[in-house]
């Protein structure tokens, strides 16, 4: 037996639909429909009938062959590890202490993010500190452009 996203995607394609198309004819969102071609996700009880009256099968068998293929799908989706960024994020997890961090393994690299943010906030506000360049900034692009000449002329 064939997987769930599989048989869709033949069906779809059988149709002539497109993806945007064959979710108006399921009766679902084109999300869902994404996820559940894609393996990450799977129908739900509430959209399980409107996905076997498209296949042409029982919602038994369209429930078998989505139970089959759950079973044989790669074991995080994607909902679980956007669960896993956020908590690395947050500096939660599961099996971390209460009130304790998680230490995060790419902790390095959000370092090096958040020091290169600090460092944009601190020019920014620096800019937005100097009355001139804030009028400057207000003026439109002709007056700018005869400011910019005359500093350049300073210089």
């Amino acid at each position: 037996m064939s997987d769930f996203p599989s048989i869709l995607k033949s069906k779809i394609s059988e149709k002539g639909l497109n993806a945007a198309d064959a979710a108006t004819a399921i009766g679902v969102s084109a999300p869902s429909l994404r996820n559940s071609l894609s393996g990450t996700s799977f129908p739900n009880a509430r959209s399980l009938s409107k996905y076997s009256s498209f296949l042409g099968l029982s919602d038994a068998d369209t429930k078998a062959l989505i139970d089959s293929s759950k079973t044989s799908a790669p074991k995080a989706s994607k909902k679980t590890a956007k669960k896993a960024d956020k908590k690395v994020a947050t500096g939660t997890s599961t099996g971390a202490k209460k009130g304790r961090k998680a230490k995060s393994k790419s902790s390095g690299s959000a370092t090096a993010a958040i020091e290169t943010v600090v460092a944009a906030l601190k020019q920014a506000d620096g800019l937005l500190g100097d009355s001139l360049a804030v009028a400057v900034h207000k003026l439109g692009a002709g007056p700018r452009k005869i400011i910019e000449s005359i500093v350049k002329s300073l210089s």
